[in-house]
């Protein structure tokens, strides 16, 4: 079994994942002696609907695509008002990928949408910055969790980074947003 947070040294990668779940090696193909392309990967689990708490009592609910070993992985969040739920299963194929390399993956849905509970207030508010940084901590302590975690994520996904990056949680290592603004009233909602 390969260690967590080995560096996987890929020369290709394939651009469609048409086979998710498959445990082979077919997602990437590597030239490097020191990652032979025999490398096992981990097994997958899947936990649906798990509960992270809030400080006022509130419970998010979060998918975990995790290691199926004992151990401790960082983990990697996608936190989304999109609702975790509706998507194909292709849609996780970034999820199953981190995770059959030693990454927990936790797609949690923003507060008031999809299966976690309370109101949405709106979008990129206070509180869905104090829910994220949070969750961030909740996650982080886990005894699965190696206490390093980081976000990724396109759009508003982008977005919720930025707000749970402001507070500081001392786990939140690295933050990867795409196709988002980082000034909301330069160059995306509130224009003029």
């Amino acid at each position: 079994m390969r260690r967590a947070n080995r560096p996987i040294s890929c020369s290709r990668t394939v651009a469609r994942f048409g086979h998710i779940g498959r445990k082979t090696r077919e997602h990437c193909v590597s030239d490097s002696p020191s990652v032979p392309a025999s490398d096992d990967l981990y097994p997958l689990r899947r936990e649906r609907n798990v509960r992270i708490p809030m400080p006022d009592g509130v419970t998010l609910a979060a998918d975990l695509f995790m290691p199926d070993v004992a151990g401790q992985f960082p983990v990697v969040i996608e936190y989304l008002p999109y609702r975790k739920n509706d998507v194909t299963t292709q849609g996780y194929f970034g999820h199953r990928y981190m995770a059959e390399r030693g990454y927990v993956v936790a797609r949690i849905d923003v507060r008031g949408t999809g299966d976690s509970e309370g109101q949405a207030e709106d979008e990129y508010c206070l509180r869905e910055q104090l829910d994220g940084v949070a969750a961030i901590a909740w996650l982080a302590a886990q005894p699965w969790c190696s206490g390093t975690v980081g976000m990724f994520g396109t759009s508003y996904v982008g977005a919720t980074q930025w707000l749970a990056a402001i507070g500081a949680p001392p786990s939140l290592t690295a933050i990867v947003p795409a196709f988002t603004a980082s000034d909301y009233y330069e160059g995306w909602t509130y224009q003029g």
